[in-house]
């Protein structure tokens, strides 16, 4: 992994001028608050808010007291749809046994008949919101409508007491600006004691997961117009080799507790985290830690044999003070999510396509078709589902990365665990890919598309 001494110096003074620019940006757009002073207010009894009574009269807040609200920004395939799922599913309790308010991301399959926030509050388009801020420099976020709703969503849960959890990757990919950064930290903080929750999944098993997630729905739109659009082939042992390979190690130039957001740099977190050298974990905690002190990293793989993931986050990531009731864990425990997110095949895809590029096959057959009896012959008898793999030193060596992103996130840890997680991890089977040069090349393989 070499690179030219010029290069290199280039490399420097770029990152360089990147970290003063932006924290000198950053300190200048930090807006002072003015003190709020808050009288009563007065909430009438409806099915939306299911308060007790007809009218609820809240007294001042002190000012010393803030409601909490927990912003989790995932980032993608780190357990954050299931965690949505429970959330969603247990909204209710949340509410009314913890004074909790979940506003998403909610999922309809997860919902409980019980639910006043079946999918999350309505007037929070998570979505638009992310949008706004990513399109702040076009037109100002904090006057379109998705903002404003989700300011007075905020002033209302606030007026009520209501501590607030809000779950949703979207925040983690958005491409954010100092300017727009700057606006969602005044509104997280303005009037709640926000934490920042980002869930963390070991490297090794992060990337393909992650790999498969951006892939398993690639040419969607082009299978709509046509039936075998070209497409070029996508392979995860390649993905992985594009990251060993890599040699511009920005985290080198960087200190612990500074670092920038440029335009250049503000793109969704897994592409200057992977160039970085760093889990995206990192990436996002030093990114968000530039302007929120209160950031907890919640590590999936922590063993509890009497807590599964839905309980070890809550209890990990909800501050001391106001604890979530043993009532609703318990309750927790005992269900299950419906929601499935797993992870697709890609080999059969990959193979069709190659075999319709080949003219292996008859052209008039559908994709979908031909993925159906790829798969049927697979499972029937793998013997000669040829495949190609990482070599033993890339698979330890990529072990290896994993292992010291874990070991810098959480270095308090007892090592125990990560020779353990070492061993696991090079026990299992091998990272590979089909090999559809090899497949295409086999005479078997060949009777069975023409076949089709």
């Amino acid at each position: 992994m070499r690179f030219g001494a010029h290069y290199q110096g280039v490399l420097c003074i770029v990152a360089i001028t990147y970290l003063c620019n932006l924290r000198n940006q950053l300190l200048s757009l930090r807006q002072v608050l003015p003190t709020v002073a808050y009288d009563h207010a007065t909430i009438p009894q409806n099915k939306e808010n299911n308060l007790p009574g007809t009218m609820l009269s809240v007294p001042p807040l002190e000012m010393d007291i803030l409601p909490i609200l927990i912003f989790h920004i995932g980032p993608h395939k780190t357990g954050t749809s299931a965690i949505q799922c429970y959330l969603t599913h247990f909204a209710n309790q949340l509410y009314l046994e913890d004074s909790f308010a979940f506003l998403g991301r909610g999922y309809k399959e997860c919902r409980s008949k019980k639910n006043v926030y079946n999918d999350g509050d309505p007037l929070l388009h998570i979505h638009a919101i992310s949008d706004c801020l990513d399109n702040h420099a076009k037109k100002p976020c904090d006057e379109t409508e998705p903002w404003k709703n989700f300011e007075s969503l905020l002033d209302y849960h606030h007026s009520n007491r209501t501590n607030i959890i809000i779950s949703d990757e979207a925040f983690s990919r958005t491409k954010f600006t100092s300017e727009s950064f700057t606006l969602l930290h005044s509104l997280l903080t303005k009037k709640y004691d926000t934490r920042i929750v980002i869930t963390y999944r070991r490297f090794s098993e992060w990337v393909p997961n992650w790999f498969n997630r951006q892939n398993k729905f690639y040419g969607e739109k082009e299978l709509a117009t046509k039936s075998w659009p070209d497409l070029p082939q996508r392979f995860l042992t390649t993905y992985i080799r594009s990251i060993l390979k890599s040699g511009i190690k920005f985290n080198n130039l960087l200190q612990a507790d500074e670092y920038t957001i440029q335009p250049t740099w503000a793109k969704r977190y897994h592409e200057p985290a992977l160039i970085s050298l760093m889990h995206p974990a990192e990436w996002l905690k030093r990114m968000y830690g530039l302007l929120f002190s209160d950031i907890v990293v919640f590590n999936t793989h922590v063993p509890n044999e009497d807590n599964g993931l839905i309980e070890r986050f809550l209890l990990r990531v909800v501050p001391h003070s106001q604890k979530i009731s043993d009532v609703t864990l318990s309750a927790m425990q005992k269900w299950e999510p419906v929601r499935a997110n797993e992870r697709v095949n890609l080999d059969y895809d990959i193979l069709a396509d190659m075999a319709h590029k080949k003219h292996i096959q008859n052209h008039q057959i559908t994709r979908d078709e031909v993925i159906v009896a790829i798969k049927k012959r697979d499972e029937q008898d793998n013997k000669k589902n040829f495949k190609k793999c990482l070599t033993q030193n890339e698979q330890k060596y990529f072990i290896h990365m994993s292992l010291s992103f874990e070991q810098k996130l959480f270095a308090d840890e007892p090592q125990s665990i990560y020779e353990d997680y070492m061993a696991e991890s090079i026990a299992v089977a091998k990272i590979c890919d089909i090999d559809t040069k090899k497949i295409l090349a086999d005479e078997e393989w060949k009777e069975f598309f023409k076949a089709l």
